[in-house]
């Protein structure tokens, strides 16, 4: 049984106990027969920890702010991506002949999106219950092999404990991060590269 079903619920009370705005953004799930068909008719898998990833929200809808329209963000400079919108990158790149994933990487779906254009993406080439997750950064150079984490889970556990030990915190009234802490002395560094 994946843990991600269950790390990704406490992300999600961060987000209400911060009163950030993705808490009422953050759209509805979808069923994991849509997911595997949207993928599939696109010759992708559907890993267990994508199923779970988007039956938990498709994405998160923009917001105003002050006159403003502002992405919400699920964790720092960080937004989810809808799957329409995920597969239309993929294929945006993938149709057109782009060497999106890099080379040798068909199959590796974007799921998130950091705000220096950088992907977290995921390995859609088998249906195995994790997915292998890493990020394609806006240079299109993908993350060694050896620095990659073996399960969605991971990044999302890390996410997770650095909201429970206080480094990420959002200031409701400016909408902005405070004092954003990158770095514990207990993380592994080896895996965390780009996901946070």
């Amino acid at each position: 049984m994946s843990e991600l079903p269950e790390l990704l619920r406490r992300l999600e009370a961060h987000w209400r106990r911060l009163r950030m705005p993705i808490a009422t953004t953050a759209r509805p799930g979808l069923p994991p027969e849509r997911v595997r068909q949207v993928l599939s008719n696109r010759g992708l898998a559907a890993p267990g920890d994508v199923l779970h990833w988007w039956a938990w929200h498709d994405g998160a809808d923009s917001y105003e702010h002050h006159g403003r329209t502002l992405y919400s963000v699920a964790v720092p400079d960080t937004r989810l991506l809808s799957l329409d919108a995920a597969v239309n990158l993929y294929e945006e790149h993938v149709l057109a002949g782009h060497s999106f994933p890099p080379t040798g990487y068909d199959g590796w779906l974007p799921i998130a999106r950091h705000g220096n254009g950088s992907l977290v993406v995921v390995d859609c080439r088998t249906p195995a219950l994790t997915a292998t997750t890493t990020v394609i950064d806006r240079e299109l150079q993908i993350v060694p092999a050896d620095r990659r984490p073996s399960s969605l889970a991971v990044p999302v556990r890390w996410w997770v404990e650095f909201f429970d030990e206080g480094l990420w915190r959002f200031d409701t009234k400016k909408h902005e991060w405070i004092d954003l802490v990158f770095e514990r002395s207990t993380h592994e560094e080896r895996e965390l590269t780009g996901l946070i």
